[in-house]
């Protein structure tokens, strides 16, 4: 089994974004986990560890509150 070369996490809120940046990781050897949220994202973030996290400009935050 070979080892990644680390851990990403991308974030977007559009399937094609994640899944087009997810093959191409992958196909550089990276671990990817794809993200369709803010809220999915900081759930992944408390689960594991990522080396790298790609987040889309659209992406709403899942905090509450007038600052969100």
């Amino acid at each position: 089994m070979s080892q990644h070369r680390g851990r990403i996490l991308i974030v977007d809120d559009e399937f094609v974004v994640r899944d087009s940046l997810a093959q191409w990781f992958t196909a550089e050897d990276y671990e990817t986990l794809p993200a369709a949220s803010g809220r999915e994202a900081l759930e992944a973030m408390a689960e594991s560890h990522f080396d790298l996290a790609l987040i889309g400009a659209g992406v709403k935050s899942c905090r509450k509150g007038p600052e969100a």
